[in-house]
């Protein structure tokens, strides 16, 4: 199961990765293209638009990951069940944002919002109809189809809106085009979906509807207390600010695409394990299962972490240019969330069908945030609003983690493998440091600096990892499982097969 695990969620990985490398041009150039203002805007709408799509989803979509696995039986009767309720919530969702435009131009002090309503809501109802693509193909362990076809999706996407921004130069041509993509993805939802045998129409099951709703409501709650914490930030900042400064806050906003790339491509694909193995009784499996996963994520996610810290300026200039490098300290609280990421464990309580815990935990942090973000704004003003954020964050991990060692019946010392994750922590710091230093000592353009940092980085760091022995054999076996899933396995399979061996 080690090794299956291992190749999913390596297949997985690289292909969000590459999807990525696609799309991360997108903001880069609508910056270039268009002034402050209109970037702000810009920002507005898709945070609108990501706001909605993930308040209405309701945990629908994600409950899949459950019930596939769990009820093999009614694969066909949930997924048409889910696929009917996303469009019914859809249609009211778009319904809804187009009578409410006025006030929420209002509320976000820009007047143009209200003209993009009706695209945002098309927008909006075909993302959640064809939200459960990857999904679907995850919970029927196809991980490397799921990874191909995030690959063509987001290619399309930065294809398509890239595009846009070149060739008609408006904010508008943007949200259209995203129209047309999410578009293809329903298209190939429905094919995917007739490909597994899913008949068109299987009468409705009460029953079922019922057990899907008590787990995926507390689930879809907890999904829009998150979203709405995430949100609430950047919603207050437009409320509060003019669009050119709620850009500045949504550049140290920056997301960096490859944590959220690591932590759900391995933990969607563990989920679906840990469910199998809750359901059989195997919490010893379980535990050892869920620290190989945590201790992957702390190898990609600690040294990006401790590169990033010292180069948040440079990064900040030579994406977004030097307008942005009041970005920067807003920048560098939010990189605090990329460590805690890497020891979250959000979603192992859904393995256990425990989305009440999920939804009271989302609860807290929700009111966590909000008082947090009110109290240190009056304090600290943009840099107050982000450190309330990850503070809250800080708070409701340890929180989750009290809650896992709970359900795994182990102690949080057994739970994870912490003395190799210290390692890897300190490791990870010490070349940081170097990086800093080097930063002080030589004074050097953002881009060369940037640049420069990465051999640095990496030089250190693999000497320390060589020097100190910091990765045990055990990480040593994951990265060879990895790579041998990911890239060599399937060049030998390729030779079998031309061979006729």
């Amino acid at each position: 199961m080690t090794s299956s695990l291992g190749r999913q969620i390596g297949m997985l990985a690289v292909g969000r990765t590459l999807a990525f490398a696609v799309t991360f041009a997108i903001p880069l150039i609508v910056i270039r293209e268009f002034t402050q203002s209109e970037f702000g805007l810009y920002k507005q709408l898709f945070l609108i638009q990501s706001t909605l799509t993930g308040v209405l989803s309701l945990g629908l979509p994600a409950s899949l990951l459950y019930f596939l696995p769990s009820k093999p039986e009614s694969r066909e009767g949930f997924i048409i069940q889910t696929l009917g309720l996303m469009t019914l919530i859809g249609t009211v969702g778009a319904a809804m944002l187009v009578l409410l435009a006025a006030p929420i131009s209002k509320g976000l002090n820009n007047p143009e919002i209200e003209s993009y309503a009706v695209y945002l809501g098309v927008l909006t109802l075909l993302t959640l109809v064809a939200d459960p693509l990857e999904l679907l193909m995850l919970a029927h362990k196809q991980a490397g189809l799921s990874a191909v076809t995030a690959v063509i999706s987001e290619s399309l996407r930065g294809v398509l809106m890239i595009g846009a921004v070149v060739t008609m130069h408006s904010i508008r041509s943007l949200v259209a085009v995203a129209c047309i993509w999410a578009a293809c993805r329903l298209i190939a939802l429905i094919i995917y979906v007739r490909r597994v045998g899913v008949r068109q129409y299987i009468p409705l099951n009460m029953e079922r509807l019922k057990v899907q709703w008590l787990y995926a409501l507390p689930f879809g709650m907890a999904l829009i207390a998150r979203n709405v914490t995430e949100a609430f930030p950047q919603y207050l900042v437009a409320y509060l600010h003019s669009p050119a400064i709620f850009a500045l806050y949504s550049i140290g906003y920056l997301q960096i695409p490859i944590v959220p790339i690591a932590v759900e491509s391995i933990s969607e694909v563990t989920l679906v394990h840990l469910s199998e193995l809750r359901a059989n009784g195997l919490l010893n499996e379980a535990v050892s299962v869920l620290g190989s996963s945590v201790l992957k994520i702390c190898f990609v996610l600690f040294p990006l972490y401790a590169w990033l810290l010292p180069n948040a300026d440079s990064l900040i200039a030579v994406l977004f240019g030097e307008g942005f490098q009041k970005s920067a300290d807003i920048f560098r609280i939010f990189l605090l969330a990329i460590p805690l990421a890497a020891l979250g464990l959000d979603y192992v309580p859904r393995a256990f069908a425990d989305t009440q815990f999920v939804l009271r935990v989302n609860l807290i942090r929700l009111a966590l945030t909000v008082s947090l973000v009110m109290i240190l704004a009056n304090i600290g003003d943009l840099v107050g609003i982000a450190a309330g954020t990850i503070i809250a964050i800080a708070i409701t991990k340890l929180l989750i983690l009290q809650r896992v060692s709970g359900l795994l019946k182990t102690s949080i010392k057994k739970m994870l493998p912490w003395q190799e994750i210290a390692k890897l922590a300190v490791v990870s710091g010490a070349a940081g440091c170097v990086v800093w230093l080097a930063k002080v000592m030589l004074d050097m353009p953002p881009v060369t600096q940037v640049i420069c940092s990465v051999p640095i980085f990496g030089v250190c760091y693999g000497g320390l990892v060589l020097k100190t022995n910091v990765l045990p054999e055990r990480v040593r076996e994951l990265i060879g499982e990895w790579a041998r899933s990911v890239f060599v396995l399937p060049w030998i399979r390729k030779s079998q097969n031309i061979t006729g061996r």
